[in-house]
C-alpha cells in the first residue's frame, strides 16, 4: 500500500474503518506486505487460484494481436467489444451470411445464420445442364464447427447437406473447414467440403454420382 497523495491515505483509511479496522491497523499493513516471502504468496495464490480455471479477457485489435494470443495461448474466443458475452443469448451471437455455393447438386445464392459452432444454410440451386438437366434444387445444410468459428480465423466441422428437387432428394455427409480471413475485417466467410452423397431417386434410372464437394464465399453482417 502506498500513501502517495492524500487522497490516495484518504481512500484506504475509508476502507479500512469500513471492515472495522483503525488507523492503527492500516500502518501496520505496509510492514506485513514487506514481511511476507514469495514462497507463503504462492502458497497462498495455490490454495485459492486455480490456473486452469481462469479467464483472461484481452482488448486489442484482433487483426494485430489475434494470431500471437493464438500461438501463445491456443484456443481462444474472439468476439466484438460490442457484442454482449452471454453465451444464451441467441439473437445477439447469432451473425447471418449472404453468398454463393457451388456443389455436386446445386449452385446458386445462399442465406446462412451462424451461432458461435453451428451454422444452418439454404441454398437455391439454378438450372443446370449436366448430371441433373434444368434441375432446380433446394437445399438445406447444418454444420457443427469444431471450435468457435465466429470471429476466430477458421474451423474444422462435420455437417450434412440434404437436397431436394422435383425428381429426386438426397443426403450428403461430409466433412469441412471454413475460414474467415482476419484480412478481410471477419466478414467474409470461404468454405469448402468434401463427402459422400446418398440419393432417392424415386424409381427412376439415373446415374448419380456419390462423390460430393461443396465450396462457398459468404459475406456475414
Amino acid at each position: 500500500i502506498q500513501y502517495r497523495t492524500p487522497i490516495h491515505t484518504a481512500w484506504h483509511l475509508g476502507d479500512a474503518l469500513s471492515v472495522g479496522l483503525g488507523p492503527e491497523e492500516l500502518r501496520a499493513v505496509p510492514g506485513r506486505y514487506a514481511a511476507l516471502t514469495p514462497r507463503e504468496a504462492d502458497s497462498a495464490v495455490a490454495a485459492f487460484v486455480d490456473p486452469e480455471e481462469m479467464v483472461w479477457i484481452v482488448v486489442a485489435d484482433g487483426a494485430q494481436v489475434g494470431k500471437a494470443l493464438r500461438d501463445e495461448a491456443g484456443d481462444i474466443e474472439t468476439v466484438y467489444f460490442e457484442e454482449p458475452l452471454e453465451s444464451w443469448n441467441a439473437i445477439t451471437r447469432t451473425r447471418l451470411g449472404i453468398g454463393m455455393t457451388w456443389n455436386a447438386a446445386a449452385r446458386g445464392p445462399q442465406v446462412c445464420l451462424l451461432h458461435r459452432r453451428l451454422l444452418l444454410a439454404g441454398t437455391y440451386g439454378f438450372s443446370r445442364v449436366g448430371t441433373w438437366d434444368n434441375d432446380h434444387a433446394v437445399q438445406g445444410t447444418l454444420d457443427l464447427h469444431r471450435g468457435n468459428s465466429e470471429y476466430s480465423g477458421g474451423s474444422l466441422y462435420l455437417g450434412a447437406t440434404g437436397t431436394f428437387t422435383e425428381d429426386f432428394r438426397g443426403i450428403s455427409p461430409h466433412l469441412g473447414l471454413r475460414l474467415f480471413p482476419i484480412a478481410w475485417g471477419d466478414h467474409f466467410s470461404f468454405a469448402t467440403e468434401l463427402g459422400w452423397s446418398f440419393w432417392d431417386e424415386s424409381g427412376e434410372d439415373r446415374d448419380l454420382p456419390g462423390f460430393y464437394w461443396s465450396v462457398a464465399l459468404d459475406y456475414y453482417l
